[in-house]
């Protein structure tokens, strides 16, 4: 494409100049953490809600047929899409939980926050996060109201914004 067929806008201007990152783009860590916590869970469940365990045979050594045997049909009953695993050990071993699944939503006030930083950067306001987030957050009813004003008034400069550009750069001098 040349530069005159391309639609030249900008996200955020400060000074004059276009500021480099977006909001998607500067929350790239954040939403990639929340993928991770969302797949911890879900793979859990994928994985039938089973905790993976550690076998312990103290009275076998490593390579005899019946750690072989064990081994064997672990693996055969074992789904390989899920990453988890089980491991055996020989000998006197104390017992380790692995994966311990016994909290309800295990990184629940990560995800809170995150959640709030998202909300932040894209300029929601508080009233609108505390439906999504519950009683983790709130705020007073003139806090509310100011919030949710600012926030329309956002949405509704963009729409202006967007209306404008692409009719001043594409529906004008390409349709007239």
């Amino acid at each position: 494409f040349e530069p005159e067929e391309i639609v030249h806008g900008k996200f955020m201007e400060f000074d004059g100049k276009a500021y480099g990152f977006s909001p998607m783009e500067s929350s790239v860590s954040v939403l990639t953490t929340l993928a991770l916590i969302k797949d911890l869970n879900g793979n859990f469940f994928s994985n039938g809600g089973v905790p993976d365990w550690i076998f312990i045979l103290p009275k076998e050594m490593a390579g005899s047929p019946n750690v072989k045997k064990l081994e064997q049909v672990l693996r055969e009953k074992k789904n390989s899409r899920h990453k988890g695993g089980n491991l055996i050990f020989t000998g006197e071993v104390t017992p380790v939980p692995l994966n311990k699944f016994d909290k309800d939503m295990e990184f629940r006030l990560l995800a809170i926050y995150y959640t709030g930083i998202l909300a932040l950067a894209f300029n929601m306001p508080l009233s609108r996060l505390s439906a999504i987030l519950g009683s983790e957050v709130s705020a007073g009813a003139g806090a509310t109201d100011n919030s949710e004003t600012g926030y329309w008034r956002a949405i509704s400069s963009a729409q202006d914004y967007w209306e404008d550009l692409l009719n001043t750069q594409l529906f004008e001098p390409e349709f007239g």
